[in-house]
């Protein structure tokens, strides 16, 4: 991506993909979240979820905030001497935005391992 770089080729298409994404993971994990709870607990569950999925969408934004600014920054010190070029700042933002679409997609599709939480199957569950 440059400063010159289409709109049209390279970020509206960008933007339908992930509206297309964030709707398929925003319905599939407040699904998950109340799969196994009681009616009377579905509420709960779906307070719950909502509360983490905001502090994890503010937590992500700064975080990816931090990084975007702090290449941005990088970039503008390493390049002093075209700064005071015409598009001097606007490659140096290109750059910190290039660096965190990059992070943001490793930290995305870092390999995890999980397993089941025991409490979290449907079905009846053991009394302690």
């Amino acid at each position: 991506m440059r400063p010159d770089s289409s709109y049209w080729a390279l970020v509206v298409p960008a933007h339908a993909l992930t509206g297309i994404g964030l709707g398929i993971m925003f319905n599939s994990g407040s699904n998950t979240a109340t799969l196994g709870l009681a009616t009377s607990d579905t509420g709960i569950g779906a307070a719950v979820y909502s509360t983490f999925q905001q502090l994890g969408g503010a937590t992500g934004t700064a975080l990816m905030n931090t990084i975007a600014t702090s290449a941005t920054a990088a970039w503008l010190l390493s390049h002093s001497a075209g700064a005071g070029q015409s598009g001097g700042s606007a490659a140096g933002t290109v750059h910190g935005y290039s660096v965190v679409f990059w992070a943001s997609s490793a930290i995305s599709s870092s390999p995890r391992r999980s397993r089941p939480c025991s409490s979290a199957l449907p079905g009846p569950r053991a009394a302690k």
